[in-house]
């Protein structure tokens, strides 16, 4: 009688190993893809923080600079004016304050007190898009002709500065003390920026960034002592 002897099957088929290379192609595509695309939005995501930290500090340097403002009649610089910009071919405005945020040390002769200007300008890259913001500073402000300020250049690309002020009533776009009838302060005060957009895409929006910013309401520096040495003048006529 004829035996028929089974081999054992062992390994694999051509078309079973070609299956598991196609299949393992396939994971490893998907694994590359998925890869760069975090790497991408990774990378995207520090473009827009490096981008976006420059514009939130100088907003902030604005907002200290606005609720630390006052008004005096001491000093030349003493009054808070704000006033529209039509030559730079954009929306902007020359806001100039007195302010309580100087850096004080010890080889410097005056307090704390400074006159802060901002304003667009010029980026000193010609081929750079946008205007630059830029903070001035004037830290002796006690002669009667100021020196020329310290300027600063806050965050480039900017395409447009506009500021609202409420005097208590209602929004104005300028801010002339002479002028006002109650507060020579407003009582907040509205910052827009934008930003020239990076998408040259012609249907992409601009950046924008906006704040309102309350400002304190202190006694006005000097008229304050003024009225208590008239009442004491006046009591001791008395």
């Amino acid at each position: 009688m004829r035996t028929v002897r089974r081999h054992s099957r062992s390994g694999f088929t051509l078309l079973e190993l070609l299956l598991a290379t196609l299949a393992f192609a396939v994971v490893i595509a998907a694994l590359n893809t998925a890869f760069y695309s975090s790497l991408r939005l990774r990378e995207g995501s520090e473009r827009r923080s490096l981008r976006d930290r420059p514009r939130e500090e100088a907003l902030e340097t604005l907002r200290r600079d606005l609720q630390s403002a006052f008004h005096s009649e001491r000093f030349v610089a003493g009054r808070f004016r704000a006033e529209p910009v039509t030559d730079l071919g954009v929306p902007s405005c020359h806001l100039i304050l007195l302010t309580r945020t100087g850096v004080l040390e010890a080889a410097e002769t005056w307090p704390d007190i400074q006159q802060v200007e901002y304003y667009l300008a010029p980026p000193e890259d010609p081929e750079a898009a946008g205007l630059d913001l830029v903070r001035a500073v004037t830290r002796n402000i006690l002669p009667e002709v100021l020196p020329e300020p310290e300027e600063e250049r806050l965050v480039p690309g900017v395409g447009a500065l506009g500021f609202l002020f409420h005097d208590g009533v209602q929004w104005l776009e300028s801010w002339d003390p002479d002028l006002q009838e109650t507060d020579r302060m407003p009582r907040w005060v509205s910052v827009r920026m934008e930003f020239v957009s990076t998408n040259r895409s012609p249907a992409a929006l601009p950046e924008v960034l906006s704040r309102v910013i309350p400002i304190r309401t202190e006694p006005v520096v000097g008229e304050e002592e003024a009225e208590d040495d008239g009442s004491a003048t006046g009591g001791g006529d008395r």
